[in-house]
């Protein structure tokens, strides 16, 4: 019997290693043993550079392209209830950290925990509540006067243009410092670009949005306020 071979490519996409160019592969029909050859060598070294057949989807994803952020900008972090905090993004630090009060470290359910107050009493921002999170890590960083520090880490999630991103916060006193909030590379590799000649994108991103959803707000109440009075002078 002659061998017949129908290899399905559908939905399938065949991407370069650099991502340069992305080609459509077609159904491929084999009906003789030199086309069988032809297609096994085929299939081998599409598997040498990486790409791999499906039914139905791709396998390799196109990464989205970084965000450009600017040296400065006003962010937020809902798990610990602060928003619009001024934040500088700063290349030079490796791991981000946040200005803390009043750091001490508990024994609590049978483990160690640390207990902070967000910002401090002088700060506009501060809402003298006190936090007990988990120790993520402990680390030793280089403060910005070169001086070495032990430092607890926490885990939580920063919102920037419109998105979460998992972030680790090193806990400090910054209460002599411009920005309550540092964002350093860890936070930043393959998500964002810096651009220093630009302030406030995410936040003006943010304030963008919000006024456009109070835009729509207020015509759909004038739209109804309308609807209404025109249902009532058609009332008999």
């Amino acid at each position: 019997m002659t061998p017949f071979v129908r290899l399905l490519r559908c939905g399938v996409y065949h991407e370069h290693i650099r991502g340069a160019c992305t080609e459509r592969i077609e159904v491929l029909s084999v009906n003789s043993a030199e086309g069988l050859l032809a297609m096994t060598e085929e299939v081998v070294y599409l598997f040498r550079i990486g790409i791999r057949y499906n039914k139905l989807k791709p396998i390799m994803k196109r990464k989205e392209p970084p965000i450009t952020i600017g040296r400065k900008d006003k962010v937020d972090f809902p798990e610990l209830r602060l928003y619009d905090i001024d934040a500088k993004v700063d290349t030079g630090a490796y791991t981000s950290c946040i200005h803390c009060y009043n750091i001490k470290l508990i024994n609590k359910d049978g483990g160690e925990k640390i207990r902070f107050s967000l910002l401090d009493p002088l700060h506009p921002s501060y809402n003298h509540k006190k936090l007990t999170l988990p120790i993520h890590a402990k680390r030793k960083i280089k403060n910005s006067s070169g001086q070495v520090e032990e430092r607890y880490i926490i885990k939580t999630q920063i919102l920037l243009f419109g998105d979460l991103f998992d972030i680790e916060l090193s806990l400090t006193d910054r209460s002599t410092m411009e920005y309550p909030v540092l964002l350093g590379r860890k936070l930043l590799y393959n998500r964002f670009i810096v651009d220093v000649m630009q302030a406030d994108l995410s936040y003006k991103q943010k304030c963008s949005r919000s006024a456009t959803k109070t835009q729509r707000h207020k015509m759909k109440s004038k739209s109804r306020i309308t609807n209404s009075k025109s249902q009532m002078k058609g009332t008999p």
